[in-house]
């Protein structure tokens, strides 16, 4: 059974702290460098909810910088975990090459109030660069996360 995209960045933290990493702890803040970080599997990461699904999911330069020092710093491994319409998907950023291009017309935040457009320097990740997670990858079916401990 593949999972669906859960809808905000709260309901993918909780189900990746029910299912994944029970030691998953938030970053406290709205405007933190991550979203969340585990002491036990030992990384931080950035969560991201998609609406739409897309072959190649975007990261931002600024937030992959700031992800990838503090992990560095703590010798912690640095993650983007995105969810869509069609599941969800971890990439470990810290081990990848990215190839960053200047995206314009994207929107400045992703509050919808705020329907300011930029050029933004991304990279795109593509699907098949990460891992999807779903039920048949939890730790209690003997998932590969857990395992990697």
């Amino acid at each position: 059974m593949v999972l669906r995209g859960l809808p905000t960045e709260v309901d993918l933290f909780l189900w990746l702290k029910k299912h994944y990493y029970y030691d998953l702890r938030s970053s406290g803040g709205q405007y933190a460098f991550y979203d969340c970080y585990s002491l036990e599997f030992r990384f931080y990461a950035e969560l991201k909810v998609r609406s739409a699904h897309y072959e190649s999911l975007i990261i931002e330069r600024p937030k992959y910088d700031r992800i990838l020092k503090l992990a560095n710093a703590n010798r912690t491994d640095a993650f983007y975990i995105c969810s869509t319409p069609l599941g969800v998907w971890q990439f470990d950023i810290g081990v990848m090459n990215l190839d960053w291009v200047d995206m314009p017309d994207l929107p400045v935040t992703s509050h919808f109030e705020n329907n300011e457009r930029v050029t933004k320097r991304v990279a795109l990740l593509p699907l098949k660069a990460g891992r999807q997670l779903g039920e048949a990858t939890n730790r209690l079916k003997g998932g590969g996360i857990y395992g990697n401990r």
